[in-house]
């Protein structure tokens, strides 16, 4: 675990038991955050610049929970669309498996199984296309794109009304990354766990 990964762990127990955070201990832990992730690198003078405007926001567990209660999705006969939770879900196993160690999640046959697999678990119809959710992902704030060459042949990838084909967004898309701080977060049982129940709850086990 580095020093970034260790100081959002402190802010996630703080979170977790409800303790309370003086705006000191914040404004410090946001400021090593800051010159551990080399948020000042753009800088000339460092000792200058506020952590709170190089590093707005750093996000609690609480709020990915609400993010994950949230999700952009279709709705059909009264009931939320699941797909993405379950592409979700997949990433949660992935961690618990071991199988996805550093926060990038490429294009390739391992999400695609881990999403056929958890579909089957709660569903029996057959299990869509896994990259319709990977791309639609983009839509969440905790959801982002590498670029495999420019930036311009992302954006213009992104700007597609539809859905592209795998085959057109391999050559454009690296791999799909999360927020720092929700990747720490996943590293933790109780965070996973956390995060799959509200996905289950609401868009699985929907009333």
């Amino acid at each position: 675990m580095n020093q970034v990964d260790e100081l959002l762990q402190i802010l996630e127990l703080i979170n977790k038991h409800n303790l309370p955070l003086s705006p000191i201990l914040e404004y410090a832990i946001k400021e090593r955050v800051a010159q551990y992730s080399g948020a000042y690198s753009d800088f000339e003078d460092p000792s200058q610049v506020d952590p709170i405007d190089v590093l707005p926001n750093i996000k609690g567990l609480d709020e990915y929970l609400i993010d994950f209660a949230s999700l952009s999705v279709g709705v059909s006969s009264g009931k939320k669309l699941p797909h993405k939770a379950i592409l979700l879900l997949s990433l949660i196993q992935l961690f618990e498996d071991g199988e996805l160690e550093k926060n990038a999640i490429p294009l390739d046959k391992i999400i695609a199984d881990a999403f056929v697999k958890c579909w089957e678990k709660y569903y029996t119809s057959k299990a869509p296309t896994v990259w319709t959710p990977f791309y639609h992902l983009k839509g969440e704030p905790f959801w982002h794109f590498k670029a495999s060459g420019t930036d311009e042949r992302l954006a213009m990838l992104l700007s597609f009304g539809g859905t592209p084909s795998i085959g057109k967004m391999r050559p454009v898309i690296a791999y799909a990354y999360l927020d720092e701080e929700l990747f720490c977060f996943l590293k933790t049982k109780q965070s996973r766990d956390d995060l799959k129940s509200v996905l289950i709850k609401t868009y699985i086990n929907q009333m």
